[in-house]
């Protein structure tokens, strides 16, 4: 998404910029700490959603380029076919045995 990283620096625009102005209103008594403190609180509180949504965007663009590729990985023709007269396997065991084999 191209608007994911406007908006993330928007949104810690915004607790920026009510810090700078709760500082300046502390300095001139017009506001106290703990009020500060809670204006910073609710705006984290606002900007979440707005946060967890664009996350979810890129997410979801993310996951869909993965799929993309993986599905292009998977309708790749493997290098080696199978013979025309393979025998088709009748009774598998689960058991692998090597005879004659040297390395």
């Amino acid at each position: 998404m191209y608007f994911s990283g406007g908006l993330l620096a928007f949104t810690q625009l915004i607790t920026i910029a009510v810090i700078i102005f709760g500082g300046v209103a502390i300095v001139h008594a017009s506001l106290d700490v703990a009020d500060l403190l809670t204006y910073v609180l609710c705006v984290g509180i606002l900007i979440d959603p707005i946060q967890k949504l664009v996350n979810f965007g890129r997410l979801y663009q993310e996951g869909t380029t993965g799929f993309h590729r993986f599905m292009d990985i998977l309708e790749v023709a493997p290098d080696l076919q199978d013979a025309a007269d393979a025998l088709d396997l009748t009774q598998v065991r689960g058991k692998v045995e090597f005879q004659d084999v040297s390395f």
